[in-house]
């Protein structure tokens, strides 16, 4: 009897400790769950944050998109006023001038359509930027900054080749007005 007794006693005292230690756990397992909750919540925070700054910078992209379109549409416009000014019969009867103000205006157009693909370009790189600096991705933002510095430099380099022929042609013209 006092063996079954000593058990007994063992048993419950054994029984008493790792209900304890299986207490303790649980109370560790739930400051854990509670830590990775706030750290989650603060993670989603920046998220939208970082959402909401990417859709403010892709608004202002847009606009300026716009902008600009409708910057070089008047340009065209006026290229194109410019070009439809009624000729004296002695131009239309040998088309001097006509040529040149065609090119003027397709450049003018190829302005336009370039500025706003670049603008465009643009602005979808810079959100993609600001999605990588919300996700703390050092490297990505890195190599999108490079990307949008070459998109920008080309684009630089394309609208001066167009200015730079708009300005031949418009000698060229200068000049055929001073031998007339």
């Amino acid at each position: 009897m006092k063996n079954l007794i000593k058990f007994v006693l063992i048993a419950v005292v054994g029984l008493l400790i790792s209900s304890a230690a299986y207490a303790k756990n649980d109370n560790e397992g739930k400051k854990a769950d509670k830590e990775n909750q706030k750290a989650a919540a603060a993670a989603s925070k920046q998220t939208k944050e970082a959402a909401k700054e990417a859709k403010m910078e892709k608004g202002k992209a847009e606009e300026k998109a716009a902008k600009a379109r409708k910057e070089h549409e008047d340009k065209v416009k006026d290229a194109n006023a410019v070009g439809g000014k009624k000729e004296s019969w002695h131009k239309k009867l040998f088309g001097r001038g006509k040529d040149h103000q065609q090119q003027l205006k397709a450049l003018d157009e190829k302005a336009v359509k370039t500025q706003a693909r670049n603008t465009e370009r643009t602005a979808a790189l810079e959100k993609e930027l600001a999605a990588a600096k919300a996700a703390n991705d050092t490297e990505k933002a890195g190599k999108i900054e490079k990307k949008l510095a070459r998109t920008k430099e080309s684009s630089d380099a394309e609208l001066k080749k167009i200015e730079a022929k708009r300005a031949k042609i418009q000698a060229e013209m200068a000049k055929e007005k001073v031998e007339k």
